[in-house]
């Protein structure tokens, strides 16, 4: 029986060995899908892994192809909302493979909208009475 489990351990490993030898290495995932929404401020992605693999997505605010943060891993082919508030325009995205495969980096612009009301501006120039509102209004 050990002999059973080690032989075929060992042709297990000689496969993985082979596949890597022949070429059969793992494929970068391809960002086919990246829009955003300026009513929601959100940016929409979808990538592919030819392998199938889970990609996760990383995100420069700045678009330096420095990454500033990095999505939850997902399904090939799933699609992605990413929230945008505070930040502007272009912003990088790069997709990852669970084996560490990225794709090429693809940019995009986004604009914040800006809330600029009479009424936030007072209370932004008046930061005490903020908690008295809440008292008066129950929040």
């Amino acid at each position: 029986m050990q002999r059973k489990i080690i032989g075929i351990f060992i042709v297990s490993l000689l496969t993985v060995s082979t596949l890597q030898v022949f070429g059969f290495s793992n494929q970068p995932p391809t960002i086919i899908s990246l829009w955003y929404d300026v009513y929601s401020n959100h940016i929409g992605v979808t990538a592919e892994d030819p392998d199938n693999d889970t990609i996760r997505y990383g995100i420069s605010w700045n678009n330096s192809s420095i990454i500033d943060e990095w999505t939850e891993f997902q399904w090939s082919g799933e699609e992605v909302e990413i929230v945008c508030w505070g930040h502007s325009n272009p912003v990088g995205i790069i997709a990852e493979d669970i084996n560490g495969a990225r794709s090429q980096w693809n940019s995009i612009r986004v604009k914040t909208k800006e809330i600029n009301t009479p009424f936030l501006t007072f209370l932004e120039n008046h930061p005490l009475l903020l908690p008295l509102l809440r008292r008066i209004l129950g929040l």
